[in-house]
């Protein structure tokens, strides 16, 4: 919205021409999802606990500590994370760019399915929710009709194509197979990210990894000079996407400390968040050009055992951090716990480790 209002007006006023750039409306998205998150958090908590007494029913069949540690926790938090990622994407980005508004649609669509399925918990006091087969089928066909929709905004050469990141000439035509593909991919990686979310509650934090891969991967196909330098295949449009993406950045960034890998959530996301999480990092267009394992053209490089500090010299710092994130979540949106107040035992990790 931003930049359809006061693009048009660079070439009069100098200071318009930031928004010209794709870089600095990413970092504003980007600034903008995650200072929206932290502004709404606490209030959206509040809203959910007041409005789900008892929070949503646990599973039996999942880990025994979710029984104790889960119980009471309100779910649908992940209307926060779409909620910032919606509003920042709709201020920074270009509104005329197709791209955007398909992995809009299925961001949107897949956290509708997941706060129907949430709220179904909630009012019935039952784990099922929306029935397996039902929500298949909604998966399917959003995922297809946003896989046909990049179909059609693509170029010729590319439309029905998959590329592979090594070879750079190589295109594999899939024709009329490249939509299921696609809505394989997105109905897959949206359960299972929606799976393990609800084992452990840390899907946030990879698909904040995958949000910024693909920022990158979309910036760079969606710049000619760029993909002819790299040998990548040229996508008309496609860095807009960078813009989406780093507002998932943003508005990741500002919930993750809510995880329960921290500390005691104050809201689950699952499977509001995490249904759409993984289908939207896995949407872009820009990824599949080039190749399904783009993420995974590089490999870190494993650090020197020497550069590691000892268990004995860290556990001071991390007990510090661990304490100060703790108090500093509880004042900003207090926990209903029934296990007590959050306590921090330094003691365990300052053991030394035993000798061989």
């Amino acid at each position: 919205m931003i930049f359809n209002l006061f693009a048009p007006l660079a070439d009069e006023f100098a200071a318009f021409n930031l928004i010209r750039y794709i870089t600095f409306r990413a970092g504003a998205a980007c600034l903008t999802a995650f200072v929206l998150s932290l502004v709404l958090g606490p209030t959206v908590i509040r809203w959910l606990r007041l409005r789900q007494r008892g929070g949503q029913p646990i599973r039996e069949d999942g880990p025994a500590r979710h029984l104790v540690e889960k119980k009471g926790t309100p779910t649908m938090g992940g209307v926060l994370i779409l909620l910032a990622l919606v509003v920042a994407t709709l201020l920074w980005a270009d509104l005329r760019n197709g791209y955007v508004w398909a992995v809009l649609l299925v961001t949107a669509g897949y956290g509708a399915l997941g706060f129907t399925d949430d709220f179904l918990k909630v009012t019935k006091r039952n784990t099922k929710g929306v029935s397996g087969r039902h929500k298949l089928i909604a998966q399917a066909v959003l995922g297809l009709g946003a896989a046909l929709w990049m179909m059609w905004l693509m170029p010729g050469a590319l439309a029905d194509k998959l590329a592979f990141p090594v070879f750079k000439d190589v295109l594999l035509p899939l024709g009329p197979v490249f939509p299921l593909l696609g809505m394989l991919v997105m109905m897959g990686a949206s359960n299972a990210v929606n799976l393990t979310d609800g084992l452990d509650g840390l899907a946030i934090v990879p698909a904040m990894i995958a949000a910024a891969v693909f920022a990158l991967i979309a910036y760079l196909v969606g710049r000619v000079d760029y993909a002819t330098y790299l040998q990548l295949h040229y996508v008309p449009g496609s860095g807009e996407l960078a813009i989406f993406l780093s507002a998932l950045l943003g508005s990741g960034l500002a919930s993750s400390p809510r995880a329960p890998g921290m500390f005691k959530a104050s809201a689950m996301r699952w499977p509001t968040g995490s249904a759409a999480t993984r289908a939207r990092t896995t949407s872009p267009r820009a990824a599949a050009r080039t190749g399904p394992a783009a993420a995974l053209g590089t490999t870190p490089s494993s650090a020197s055992s020497a550069t590691i500090p000892s268990r004995a010299a860290m556990a001071p710092i991390c007990c510090t951090a661990a304490t100060g994130l703790t108090r500093w979540a509880a004042a900003r949106a207090p926990i209903a716990s029934t296990a007590g107040p959050a306590t921090t035992s330094c003691q365990g990790a300052m053991a030394p480790l035993p000798t061989p």
